[in-house]
């Protein structure tokens, strides 16, 4: 007979269906899988391959012999394979006898897996944390100059590969856990190792900054500065960085800055240079204009006074040479330097310790020195922590100022031109004519070939002789742009006069009458100017199909045709002004921009007759000289440089035959300004921008070519006095003092004491001392001084700083005591 069923509870999905002859299979019955009745039948195919998708997507751990997919699975889904199946019972009885002791196996079974699976997920929880802040850590270190200046992030491998290693690393202790899966730890590297042994050469512009480099070959090449973007295609912009910074929070930057001593974690979102901050300055509103400052170089030289500027937060900081952020100082050349800096010494190019800088012919030395500190100071703070603190490398660092621009230019421009003097018999004068955005200076010089002698005691092949510097200070790229834009602005008062948009008055011209409410010195007036010379700028550069862009529509096909602008300002109050029809004639504009050339050239030429041709030393052969004329800097590139230019040369003829034989022998050539065009692309050939950059370094200490320096190339000497001296003699400059000629500190008689009030006029004009032109003195500007009426006596001056004179009345100079010595400033 059989046993009567038992009513005992049974553990599993089997309770509810009719005993058949299957076994139980596992706790698995007891999920939320789909039950198994009667009418279904489990599909173990599907189940197995859903099991192994399951399998191949979790990790797998095992305990007591039971596979656990850790996360995504239920956490009672335990499969089974056959073999783990248990025989079937042989009788009814066995059976549930077997159901009840496999209930109490199951739910211990249950309970350790659910405490088991639980265990697993804090590990997993903790591990993904883990994982979490090393993909943090790895990020970090990958976009560190990222961050700081816009670089493109390393490469992964640079964090595991055993002979490359990350500078960041070095003096940071490993985080814990900061592994690879395989076990690799980070690979930190000694900044010391990537320190290279040669030289950059920089030539900081007023408009945009150019860095070479020299390692330890001959072979000197640039330095991308310009962009961040190193996989893109070299594009000539990217070896020049506009000199511009943007200040967005300076707060937060400096907070930065100054908590590390070296590479700090700063963020270019805080302030930025190169041509993002460039765009940016472009498309500004007015309100945000004064957190832009492109003026670097001329505020070093003092141009700009007292200079303000409010960053985007609008905070107000003053800029300064001592940096502090406690009182609200700011040194943008520091903060140019330091990005600067980013681009040069980083974990692709490695680290540079010299630094070798150009400066302007016309800059004190007080304004040079303040340059060069300013680089060392931002340079030094993009080098790594570990190399500051090194006191051997530290000895090594340097950032010194080399040659003048334009002389350095020179050393380029003859050996480019193939026009190095062969042996010690030939020699080559020279004049240099370089016209930048801010300025234009002028050097001259001889090139001659160096003995045997010579060779074998110095090792030089060349001597560069500087005779002579000058400059127009006025005449630049940028500044040629506000002369334009001021006369279109001026062409077109009605129109600003009831819109009441302002403007500013550039640097040497003459406020018109009636200007008391347009012409003012503010963010607005300034963003007004901005836009005006950016919209001229085609016109300057005479870009193709430049006309094309200012043509304005007619009216009616009767209409004239019109050229002009349209254009959106901002008025008094800030508010946009748009569609603005500016008219203008753009030959006006032109025979404009000729004359203020003209006036250059001419400047140009005086010097050159004051040095070479009334210098017998100079002119001692008979037979005829040739002077080579180079044209540098972008602004030379203009094509109405040179037609002035030949125009000019072909006016000297005509004239100086009519002056003397000595004039007559002469001959000028003029060199067009470096192109850089080379079909090598093995070898780096210069332009007239980078030319100055490159002649720095090709002309360096150690090099075949010795530079003898005269007053305005050496760096160590203080440049001359800036100011020519004179009086009015019917309505001309009468020029009493020519800085050239007279050396500091020597008195010279000015004039009788016969006036209780004295005037004395001084411009920085070349041509204020020509003989063959004599100079207007209508815009001359004059300093009066009071002194005390003596028949008998004289006002003597001397000049004992760039622009600053002493004077005093005596009979003669014996006279002079101390105590009367007063002190005149022209700055």
């Amino acid at each position: 007979e059989t046993a009567p069923v038992v009513e005992t509870p049974v553990a599993s999905v089997a309770e509810t269906a009719p005993i058949v002859e299957t076994p139980v299979a596992s706790v698995a019955e007891t999920t939320p899988e789909p039950s198994v009745t009667q009418n279904e039948e489990i599909n173990k195919a599907d189940l197995m391959a859903k099991l192994e998708q399951a399998i191949n997507a979790q990790p797998i751990t095992t305990q007591n012999g039971v596979m656990n997919v850790a996360t995504n699975m239920p956490e009672t889904f335990v499969p089974t394979t056959e073999e783990q199946q248990p025989e079937q019972p042989e009788t009814l009885y066995e059976q549930q006898s077997e159901q009840t002791e496999q209930y109490d196996t199951e739910s211990a079974e249950v309970d350790n897996t659910e405490q088991y699976n639980q265990t697993q997920q804090q590990m997993y929880t903790d591990e993904t944390e883990q994982q979490t802040g090393e993909y943090s850590k790895i990020q970090e270190l990958l976009n560190c100059d990222k961050d700081r200046c816009r670089l493109e992030p390393y490469d992964k491998d640079i964090l595991y590969d055993i002979i490359r290693g990350h500078w960041e690393l070095f003096d940071e202790e490993v985080e814990q856990g900061l592994v690879q899966p395989d076990n690799k730890e980070f690979v930190s590297r000694n900044p010391k190792l990537d320190i290279k042994k040669g030289v950059i050469g920089i030539d900081f512009g007023t408009k945009s900054t150019v860095v070479v480099k020299q390692d330890t070959t001959n072979r000197i090449i640039p330095v991308r500065i310009g962009t961040g973007d190193l996989s893109s295609e070299v594009k000539e912009e990217d070896f020049e960085n506009p000199s511009i910074v943007e200040f967005t929070n300076v707060e937060k930057f400096l907070e930065d800055y100054q908590k590390e001593i070296g590479r700090p974690h700063t963020s270019c979102n805080d302030i930025f240079v190169s041509y993002d901050a460039y765009q940016d300055f472009q498309n500004c509103k007015p309100y945000d204009f004064y957190a832009y400052f492109s003026d670097l170089k001329q505020w070093a030289n003092g141009e700009k006074g007292d200079v303000v500027i409010k960053d985007k937060q609008r905070k107000e900081y003053h800029l300064g040479a001592d940096m502090d952020e406690m009182s609200e100082i700011v040194n943008p050349l520091e903060l140019y330097a330091y990005y600067i800096g980013l681009y040069i010494n980083n974990m692709r190019n490695g680290i540079y310790l010299k630094y070798l800088m150009s400066f302007p012919v016309g800059y004190a030395k007080e304004t040079r020195d303040l340059i060069a500190k300013s680089f060392y100071e931002g340079i030094k703070k993009s080098l790594p922590t570990s190399i500051l603190n090194d006191t051997e490398c530290m000895n090594q660092f340097s950032v010194e100022l080399g040659i003048s621009e334009p002389a350095a230019y020179a050393v380029t421009a003859l050996e480019q031109s193939n026009l190095e003097p062969k042996d010690e018999t030939e020699r080559l004068m020279y004049g240099i004519f370089d016209f930048g955005g801010g300025t234009t200076d002028f050097d001259f010089g001889i090139c001659r070939g160096t003995t045997d002698e010579e060779y074998e005691r110095e090792g030089y092949d060349y001597i560069l002789e500087c005779f002579g510097a000058d400059s127009d200070v006025t005449l630049g790229g940028e500044n040629m742009l506000e002369l334009i834009a001021y006369k279109v602005y001026q062409k077109n008062l009605d129109i600003f006069r009831e819109k009441k948009v302002t403007f500013t008055l550039p640097m040497g011209e003459n406020p018109f009458p009636g200007s008391e409410m347009l012409l003012v010195n503010s963010q607005i007036s300034r963003r007004n100017m901005a836009i005006l010379k950016e919209e001229l700028r085609p016109l300057w550069h005479q870009e193709q199909g430049w006309r094309k862009k200012y043509q304005l529509e007619n009216e009616s096909q009767n209409d004239v045709d019109k050229e002009g602008i349209v254009v959106s300002l901002y008025n008094i109050d800030g508010e946009p002004i748009p569609q603005c029809v500016l008219e203008f004639s753009s030959q006006e504009l032109i025979e404009m921009i000729k004359n203020r050339i003209q006036k250059g050239i001419d400047s140009f030429f005086q010097c050159l007759i004051k040095i070479f041709l009334y210098d017998s030393e100079l002119l001692e052969k008979d037979e005829e000289e040739t002077v080579y004329i180079f044209l540098s800097g972008n602004s030379s590139k203009s094509e109405f440089v040179k037609e002035l230019f030949q125009k000019k040369i072909e006016e000297y003829y005509s004239r100086s035959k009519k002056l003397s034989e000595k004039l007559a022998s002469v001959h000028f050539e003029l060199i067009d300004p470096l192109t850089g065009e080379n079909e090598n692309h093995d070898k780096y050939v210069p332009n007239a921008k980078t030319g100055v950059a490159y002649g720095l370094l090709k002309s360096r200490e150690g090099s075949s070519i010795k530079i003898v320096k005269n007053y305005e190339a050496d760096s160590l000497q203080q440049s001359r006095f800036h100011y020519y001296l004179g009086r009015d003699r019917r309505h001309h400059f009468d020029c009493r003092f020519s800085p050239a000629e007279i050396p500091y500190n020597k008195w010279i008689p000015f004039q009788g004491a016969t006036k209780n009030i004295i005037r004395i006029y001084y411009t920085n004009n070349p041509m204020a001392d020509s003989k063959m032109e004599q100079m207007p003195i209508d815009n001359v500007p004059y300093k009066e001084i009071g002194i005390d009426i003596a028949e008998d006596a004289y006002l003597f001056i001397r000049t004992v700083e760039p622009d600053m004179l002493e004077y005093a009345v005596a009979k003669g100079i014996e006279e002079i005591a101390d105590e009367d010595v007063k002190q005149c400033y022209f700055n």
